[in-house]
């Protein structure tokens, strides 16, 4: 009968819901050094050095100042490939003007929307509606490389975007995914589509390319080699049209048409005054172009008859562009709009616009409303049919936030966050270099791997993921507008742990630094970390420094939640790797197995704070609400190494006994024993002269009236 009671009193402590020593394990084996290599590879263009088949180190450089969107859109979609829930906070940083440009925009055919734009960093945007913001479609390119210069939406689902380097990108499903292609050939002064996918790319000499595949081949026709071409539109699938001037008498202008879809082409007999600057239709018949001397060329019978008409005598057009049959706008080289009302028959002076220096692009999506784009990422919009413009450039640069729901609470969260930085250089021969910003993707690397672990094993709070940039470029714009746009939420964050640069341990190997802000509370979990690197085996020396915030902090600190911090070394100032963000700072050799290690102890933690501490005490050990019921919480940390802190609450006062038993059952610890108040208590339980292994801690509580008793049981691992 003992026997039989024995195992009864066993299995009644086994099937107890206490799997955090199981739930440990299985977060340890999930992290894969092979991922955070990966991650580190394909963000920062990392060198893998391999022996016997494995990386024994990996050399990354820091991401170019044009790279902080590429890296952000990296991360990003690596996130949704996790199936995390995405979120973009944008901002306008110190460097939102380094040389780069928007340069083309273009207008959905039949729809309008969405409206489509590129730059010549590699990236493309649309935006849906006249409400929405600009979001960023594609963002894979090497800057200044990769360049677009221009882009056609043929329907709502094909989009083509192509640069005078040879970079094509297309896209069949609305920007969802893009096939990239080369296309040597050469310069171009101007790209064109037809709805039905021929393009044409209008170079130098009076020729074209022409490809009807979509990029992958094409043909050079050569359509008069005394002309220069500048631009051209389809008018229909077939008929093509291309304007430029005479080379002999550049006071001439030329147009020559195909109705082919480009394959041959015939000259407009016509007395064109001056060069032909621009083109554009709004439909098989209607088709308007403008000159360098300010006249108007116009044409409703499908180009067969041209009309004249003058703009502003005098100036030279940079580009024409209709809406409708009736409303058109023009841009000249004097940096003014003009406008028609009637189809082109007469103009009106709009507007002077002064910036940007140069106006790449523009367009109107109805009578009111449109916007242009142009050099140093500048963009303005008008609701006054071009009268009036106001500056609305993109942010160029952005927080990506992802959210994994807790199972229980998921309006309380842990904040989890990286950089991803770069240095304020742009030339493509600075990718072998990082003079003074050594930021080298570890956090980034280690962030994505713990997101990729806890998507699989969510937990009872919620976890957010944040990519920060500008920690190098304007100092804390970036944290300040982390904490300006989760701080406003309706959800409670509970802690924020910053991985800063934690993969190269050269001068002090095995060293790490945990900074942690937040009085007793963090000094507490900064134990706990400790505690956690015991009952994991991480072969990492622990190193504290009290009182300090990572950068991406700003607005945390001030609300009083716990921060914690990982950076490589012994902490920071002369005990740090002594190239750190100094001019000598080209080059960090990430250790794959220091930054495996940071990332499965960083793992064990976030698992057992979410479990025991946030969920638990951290929310309740303060409240003077009713109990309902007796609490045990979970011991923290579990697995342990020597001590381990346990917590109890009471409905009512009680007597109370909490016991140590081992796997056979036998008592080996009374930890606590006598009456006690209601609410919640916290004990520890030393344990450094007893044995590895598993034991059970016992809760009972005795009613004195009643003369019921009542018990909860948790198991806990020992480990040394």
């Amino acid at each position: 009968m003992k026997s039989i009671a024995k195992i009864l009193f066993l299995f009644s402590f086994l099937v107890q819901p206490s799997y955090l020593f199981a739930q440990s394990n299985s977060i340890l084996s999930e992290v894969s050094t092979d991922s955070i290599m990966l991650t580190l590879k394909e963000l920062t263009g990392a060198i893998p050095i391999t022996f016997n088949n494995k990386i024994y180190r990996i050399e990354t450089r820091t991401i170019l100042t044009t790279g902080n969107r590429i890296a952000s859109e990296y991360i990003s979609q690596k996130f949704k490939q996790r199936g995390l829930y995405v979120e973009n906070s944008h901002f306008h940083g110190k460097y939102d003007n380094p040389q780069l440009n928007f340069t083309s925009v273009t207008i959905t055919p039949g729809t309008k929307f969405p409206l489509w734009l590129c730059t010549d960093w590699g990236e493309v945007f649309s935006l849906e509606n006249s409400n929405a913001d600009w979001e960023s479609r594609l963002n894979s390119g090497i800057p200044l490389t990769d360049r677009l210069d221009f882009i056609q939406a043929l329907n709502k689902d094909t989009v083509v975007a192509i640069g005078r380097t040879g970079t094509l990108v297309v896209t069949t499903d609305a920007g969802e995914t893009w096939l990239k292609k080369s296309a040597a050939i050469g310069q171009m002064l101007d790209f064109i589509t037809s709805p039905s996918g021929i393009l044409i790319a209008i170079s130098y000499n009076g020729a074209i390319w022409r490809s009807s595949d979509f990029g992958t081949t094409w043909s050079r026709i050569t359509i008069d080699d005394e002309s220069t071409l500048l631009q051209g539109v389809f008018l229909s699938n077939n008929h093509v049209v291309v304007v430029g001037y005479d080379n002999v008498s550049p006071s001439l202008g030329r147009m020559f048409e195909s109705k082919d879809g480009g394959k041959k082409w015939t000259i407009v007999v016509r007395n064109f005054k001056n060069q032909i600057n621009t083109i554009c239709s709004t439909d098989s018949m209607n088709a308007w172009c403008a000159t360098s001397g300010g006249e108007v060329y116009l044409t409703d019978t499908g180009g067969d008859l041209w009309e004249k008409s003058v703009f502003d005598e005098g100036s030279s057009a940079t580009q024409i562009f209709f809406n409708d049959e009736l409303n058109g706008w023009i841009y000249s080289t004097y940096k003014e709009f003009f406008h028609t009302s009637d189809g082109g028959r007469t103009w009106k002076f709009l507007s002077h616009v002064e910036s940007p220096k140069t106006v790449n692009d523009f367009l109107f999506y109805n009578k009111d409303d449109g916007l242009l784009v142009g050099n140093e990422v500048s963009k303005k919009q008008t609701s006054s049919g071009g009268s009036l413009w106001t500056d609305n450039t993109l942010p160029f640069l952005r927080n990506v936030i992802a959210t994994i729901d807790g199972t229980k609470k998921p309006e309380q969260y842990i904040l989890l966050t990286a950089h991803s930085d770069c240095t304020l250089n742009s030339s493509p021969t600075l990718w072998l270099q990082a003079p003074g910003a050594d930021d080298d993707g570890s956090g980034i690397a280690v962030l994505l791997e713990l997101a990729r672990v806890f998507s699989k094993k969510p937990l009872p709070i919620s976890l957010k993921f944040a990519a920060v940039p500008d920690e190098e470029m304007g100092f804390g714009k970036g944290s300040s507008n982390l904490g300006t746009t989760l701080l406003n939420q309706s959800n409670t964050c509970r802690l924020v742990f910053d991985f800063d640069m934690v993969g190269y341990d050269y001068l002090y190997p095995g060293s790490v630094t945990m900074s942690y802000y937040g009085g007793d509370t963090s000094a507490k979990l900064f134990s706990n970390y400790k505690n956690i690197l015991a009952s994991t085996h991480a072969p990492l020396n622990l190193f504290g420094w009290k009182d300090v915030t990572p950068s991406n902090t700003v607005g945390f600190v001030k609300k009083g939640i716990p921060i914690l911090g990982l950076t490589e070394g012994q902490g920071y100032g002369s005990r740090i790797q002594p190239n750190y963000h100094g001019i000598s700072d080209l080059w960090s050799t990430i250790n794959p197995d220091y930054i495996t290690d940071i990332t499965r102890s960083a793992a064990a933690f976030i698992e057992n704070i979410a479990t025991d501490l946030l969920v638990g005490i951290a929310e309740e050990k303060n409240s003077n609400s009713f109990l309902p019921s007796l609490i045990l919480e979970p011991p923290y940390p579990n697995p342990f190494n020597s001590s381990t802190i346990i917590s109890f609450g009471l409905p009512k006062p009680a007597q109370v006994s909490l016991i140590v038993y081992n796997l056979l059952g036998q008592q080996v610890a009374q930890i606590a024993k006598g009456f006690y108040g209601e609410g919640y208590h916290t004990t520890s339980w030393d344990a450094a002269n007893m044995n590895s292994g598993i034991y059970f801690v016992r809760l009972t509580s005795s009613d004195a009236f009643s003369n019921k008793i009542f018990s909860k049981t948790r198991k806990i691992l020992l480990l040394k």
